[in-house]
């Protein structure tokens, strides 16, 4: 034999060789098996896909109906929000002259209880103060008048 070449051998072990076609065999008729089955889960996939679908456009169907209805609706309330108007005219200009007056006189009403507010504020900050004055003044008094009836009895005692 020449160097470097090796040798191998074919064909010896039947037993080996008999586990292999068991093996592929069994690979095949899982194979076939899967291949039976492919179709009918395809099959059934695809009328799931189809009742998806029809559902999908039945929803599609009713909501444009919805859709439809709710214009016609819409259309009827402008035409009524529309005759309304046309109808009374004077009434609506009168109800918006009216709430502007409203407003204005609102307005002005808290402009004049706020100048009130400042001014009762300002009176009973001046009272507050002239309180705490008086307090302070009378709390003077009774340390000065405590001063000097320590300074009085320690004059006596001291006699």
């Amino acid at each position: 034999m020449p160097r470097g070449t090796t040798t191998t051998k074919r064909g010896g072990n039947g037993e080996n060789s008999a586990s292999t076609k068991g093996k592929v065999e069994v690979v095949y008729e899982r194979a076939r098996e899967d291949a039976s089955t492919f179709p009918q889960q395809m099959h059934m996939h695809a009328d799931e896909i189809q009742s998806s679908l029809d559902g999908m456009k039945g929803q599609h169907i009713a909501r444009k109906n919805v859709f439809a209805c709710m214009g016609e609706i819409r259309e009827d309330s402008e035409a009524n929000f529309e005759a309304l108007f046309e109808a009374y005219p004077a009434l609506l200009d009168n109800v918006v002259r009216h709430r502007l007056q409203e407003v204005e006189n609102t307005h002005s009403t808290v402009k004049s209880h706020t100048a009130e507010l400042r001014k009762s504020r300002m009176k009973l900050m001046a009272n507050a103060k002239s309180h705490l004055d008086e307090g302070r003044e009378k709390q003077r008094l009774a340390m000065d008048a405590d001063a000097f009836i320590k300074h009085y009895k320690a004059l006596l005692l001291s006699t």
